[in-house]
């Protein structure tokens, strides 16, 4: 798989942020569509029944943490993120002895 990268920034307030952005999987976990508006969807490699998937806000504070059931293999979750406000996040997903995270943006 090819990894393209594309350089993205935001104005959000009074300053200007450039994250460098991966459409590709990176780390086990890929994210799309990503910018997303109102959901997302992850997708990574499954080892155990259960996810733990935390959403941060770049001050580290946690905005979302939720436990889903997955099953061995390749695990697909649609994630709800309308009610987050434009900016960009960390997502970190937490299975058996095993932790991916990616950043993905949200816009409105």
């Amino acid at each position: 798989n090819d990894v393209i990268t594309k350089n993205i920034c935001l104005s959000l307030d009074l300053a200007t942020s450039c994250f460098e952005r991966s459409d590709g999987e990176e780390n086990g976990l890929k994210v799309f569509p990503n910018p997303a508006k109102d959901n997302i969807q992850i997708e990574f490699a499954s080892q155990s029944n259960i996810a733990e998937i935390q959403i941060a806000n770049t001050l580290g504070e946690v905005v979302s943490s939720k436990q889903y059931k997955t099953e061995h293999g390749r695990s697909t979750i649609n994630i709800n993120i309308a009610n987050l406000p434009g900016s960009v996040y960390n997502i970190s997903v937490k299975q058996a002895n095993r932790i991916f995270n990616q950043i993905f943006i949200v816009y409105k």
